[in-house]
């Protein structure tokens, strides 16, 4: 997964699946229609490899645990 293939807009609707907004919390939200949610949401869920919201947000997860634990290498380095 490559997160940075994301749109910004894709990003910012996976936070809210993450938070456990619907469509149409998110369509309200952002002021878009529920159905262009739906549009970006399968296409982050095509790009990440999700199948369902469930996956996405597992899939978040497993991603900030990389990038923490990423981080975390990086700086014991740079303290040497």
């Amino acid at each position: 997964m490559n997160k940075h293939a994301l749109s910004t807009r894709e990003r910012h609707i996976w936070r809210f699946i993450i938070a456990g907004f619907t469509a149409k919390q998110i369509a309200l939200h952002l002021s878009i229609s529920p159905s262009t949610v739906k549009t970006i949401t399968n296409n982050l869920y095509r790009k990440i490899g999700a199948h369902n919201r469930a996956q996405a947000v597992a899939l978040y997860y497993q991603s900030w645990q990389h990038t923490s634990i990423f981080h975390r290498i990086i700086t014991s380095l740079r303290k040497r």
